[in-house]
């Protein structure tokens, strides 16, 4: 049985590759080189063989975590002008996850931002947020996102063919702006076809990133004994 770790190594080597391009449905505001590079950089963890693994005993439908405020930082593979500022509305403050309890069911992604702009409105920064949802036993992963500009969600898989456009049957997203912010992603699951997925997350605006830590597995689908 294939491990996290191995679902993560395949990420890795496709996006160092050029392998996985962004869909060709991606909108050019969207910061698509830097998704895959964060999504290149991030370890899933290494949960070790299933009898170990109390969250396969008891998997989570729901998970949510704080994230440090100020932790946000330059990204690791460009060079940076700019004020602070730019950092700072990249800066997320927590995460949470709901995923489906039925087959096609919704997979609900909240953030919360130190500070949400309508980037709408002209000469707003923008800014980004992505989930990416790595099947743990197998060789593929997903990316689910949405931004401060646009009202649409975005949705891939990455396998070994590269990267390329997932259209849920029904997605929304929902924001308040503001101090204290929040993006929530509702997207149905039919195309998530996989018993347990790990998550991670990530908040774009210009050059800068900050990354929330790892949830704990998570289960997906129709209610297993």
């Amino acid at each position: 049985m294939r491990s996290a770790r191995a679902a993560g190594l395949l990420v890795t080597a496709l996006l160092a590759l050029g392998l996985a391009q962004p869909p060709a449905s991606a909108d050019p505001g969207v910061p698509w080189a830097q998704v895959r590079q964060w999504a290149a950089s991030v370890d899933p963890p290494d949960r070790g063989g299933d009898e170990d693994d109390d969250s396969v005993r008891s998997p989570l439908r729901r998970w949510a975590a704080p994230d440090p405020r100020g932790d946000a930082e330059r990204g690791r593979y460009v060079v940076l002008r700019g004020p602070r500022s730019y950092v700072r509305l990249a800066d997320l403050t927590g995460v949470a996850y709901r995923t489906p309890s039925r087959a096609g069911g919704d997979l609900v992604v909240r953030s919360r931002w130190a500070d949400l702009r309508d980037a709408r409105r002209p000469g707003v920064r923008r800014q980004s947020f992505f989930v990416l949802l790595q099947e743990r036993d197998g060789e593929r992963a997903w990316i689910v996102g949405a931004t401060n500009f646009r009202d649409g969600v975005f949705a891939s898989r990455i396998d070994r063919d590269g990267q390329v456009d997932v259209v849920p049957e029904s997605a929304s997203v929902r924001r308040t702006f503001g101090p204290g912010g929040t993006i929530t992603i509702t997207v149905s699951s039919e195309w998530l076809d996989v018993a347990r997925v790990d998550a991670v997350s990530a908040s774009f605006s210009r050059r800068a990133v900050d990354r929330s830590r790892y949830s704990p597995l998570l289960d997906v689908g129709r209610v297993r004994d």
